[in-house]
């Protein structure tokens, strides 16, 4: 597997990743949250740990395990196997850390259910989603009510 075209920490690693405490909470709609599979044509351990270490969300979060911001994952039940088996290994892993982490699943959702899928239960998704951000922001201190 060609990995040439990552050159920094991905946006989302560095936020599960961060003590920042202007992160008050994270949210991922169905991400490739482990990439335990993708790199495991990287023969190299010692690159293939430290692709996993820059890159993979889930081992970011073992890392940090409690400290880690609260952190929020929405399943698509109908999305594909490398996203939901990331999404899988990720779970194993923030409850392993006992990690703060909330999980919705969808189970008739597509992947951009939010934005294909018009049904009760996706629009209540989205406004629970809403509620976990103001929820974590207004008790880190990050917002007031």
């Amino acid at each position: 597997m060609r990995v040439g075209f990552l050159r920094r920490r991905a946006p989302y690693v560095g936020c599960v990743a961060s003590s920042d405490p202007v992160i008050s909470c994270v949210v991922g709609y169905y991400p490739v949250a482990d990439m335990t599979t993708e790199l495991a044509g990287v023969a190299d351990t010692a690159r293939r740990d430290a692709l996993l270490a820059k890159y993979s969300p889930s081992h970011a979060l073992t890392a940090r395990g409690v400290s880690a911001p609260p952190v929020l994952i929405v399943r698509a039940g109908k999305d594909g196997a490398v996203v939901n088996t990331s999404i899988d290994r990720f779970l194993a892993a923030a409850v392993a850390a006992n990690a703060d982490v909330t999980f919705m699943n969808y189970p008739d959702g597509l992947h951009g259910f939010d934005a294909y899928n018009d049904t009760a239960q996706s629009r209540q998704i989205i406004l629970d989603t809403f509620d976990f951000i103001i929820r974590k922001a207004a008790g880190s201190g990050a917002v007031k009510n």
